[in-house]
């Protein structure tokens, strides 16, 4: 396992939980408003971890000084990558609901319109911000959400993963439909499941299954594998929601609960943490917390309502603030450095929401223009389509 410094809702979870209305409609939106509250928290979660665990030590002298006023947080702020698969269940339970009547290509369409806008925006930045070596491709990478790195950030590789899904529940739809999306997240969640069956056996038996396991990890360069079990346990809730309680429901939450559990020890594992920083119980607590979380949001939402426009926004904001929260952030805190360290962290969170939400105001002007991209391409489309006369 790679630590999320390196490698880095997921997030998160990426996505908007409701759909826009149609066209004429009055402003009353089937969503699950709680969830978004649940990304905007995990969102803060990745970036408390990364300004006070992982971060500011990368910088020199300066940041590890940062970095050390931060240690008695430390056993908490260490824990809190778990909130990348907070962000992947979320994304299970979204996809899995804004898929709901739509053909391959819009959902593709829709995916594009919500997420190149802030991607193309926050690379940019971040590339101003934090030059790198080859940015050229880098940049590249990125703002075509490329699936193999290296990126102008190390967060991106959680778009991977992300394009990766969506890739699947493409095919799924294009395939069978709604029904091929519902026995997607059956498959995630046993193909998870027995990815890390193998692996927990192939522990406890002293590794003789080593090369067998470098082979399937050579041929998954996403890390779907490890990953997908999270993604399968949205879906599931998302059907448990909207069609009810099942036996067969039942048992697959349950495996797919137990296999996310053992995905998160391994990750702790993985990330070779010391035992004065963090304990192997606070990961899954903070996990399991968050699910709970989901399932009441569930419950509680998928009804026709007036959304609020401060809980919209919060969800809008998710996003761009996981992209750009590491490079700029910690560069604030830096910069604020002789303030105090608490002090140093609030500003530099203020400052980063308060780009966002300019992000977002630019995610508009370049969404509008990418819909105006997509009308002409399908209008030339059509001309094509044409028999001539």
């Amino acid at each position: 396992m790679k630590q999320l410094g390196d490698k880095a809702e997921q997030g998160p979870a990426v996505v908007n939980v409701t759909q826009p209305p149609a066209e004429g409609a009055q402003k009353l939106e089937t969503g699950f408003p709680g969830l978004d509250v649940v990304r905007f928290s995990a969102a803060l979660m990745v970036a408390l971890y990364h300004f006070t665990y992982v971060g500011p030590d990368r910088l020199g002298p300066e940041g590890a000084e940062l970095l050390r006023a931060f240690a008695p947080a430390q056993p908490i702020t260490a824990s809190l990558w778990i909130a990348v698969q907070i962000f992947f269940v979320l994304s299970g339970i979204v996809i899995a609901f804004s898929a709901q009547g739509r053909s391959a290509a819009e959902f593709l369409r829709r995916r594009a319109l919500r997420l190149y806008p802030a991607a193309i925006i926050c690379a940019t930045i971040t590339l101003a911000l934090w030059p790198k070596p080859e940015w050229p491709g880098r940049y590249v990478r990125s703002i075509a959400l490329w699936p193999i790195g290296p990126w102008v950030s190390d967060v991106y590789w959680t778009l991977a993963v992300e394009v990766g899904f969506y890739a699947l529940v493409a095919l799924a739809l294009a395939i069978r439909g709604q029904r091929g999306v519902m026995r997607l997240g059956d498959l995630l969640v046993l193909a998870g499941a027995s990815w890390w069956l193998l692996r927990i056996v192939n522990f406890t038996a002293g590794d003789p299954l080593r090369p067998l396991i470098d082979v399937i990890q050579s041929a998954d360069p996403l890390v779907m594998l490890n990953n997908c079990c999270f993604f399968g346990l949205g879906m599931i809730l998302y059907e448990w929601r909207a069609r009810g309680s099942s036996r067969r429901s039942a048992a697959l939450i349950f495996i797919a609960v137990t296999t996310c559990l053992a995905a998160v020890i391994s990750t702790w594992r993985g990330f070779g943490f010391r035992s004065a920083e963090t304990i192997v119980a606070t990961p899954p607590a903070i996990w399991l917390f968050a699910l709970i979380l989901m399932v009441l949001a569930l419950r509680r939402g998928g009804r026709a309502q007036r959304q609020s426009p401060v809980i919209r926004q919060i969800g809008l904001a998710t996003y761009p603030l996981y992209l750009v929260h590491a490079e700029v952030g910690i560069a604030l805190m830096l910069l604020l450095q002789p303030i105090g360290a608490i002090a140093a962290l609030a500003m530099a969170l203020v400052g980063v929401l308060l780009l966002v939400i300019a992000i977002l105001f630019g995610e508009q002007l370049l969404r509008k223009a990418m819909v105006h991209a997509f009308s002409r391409l399908g209008s030339f489309t059509l001309c094509l389509s044409r028999p001539p006369r």
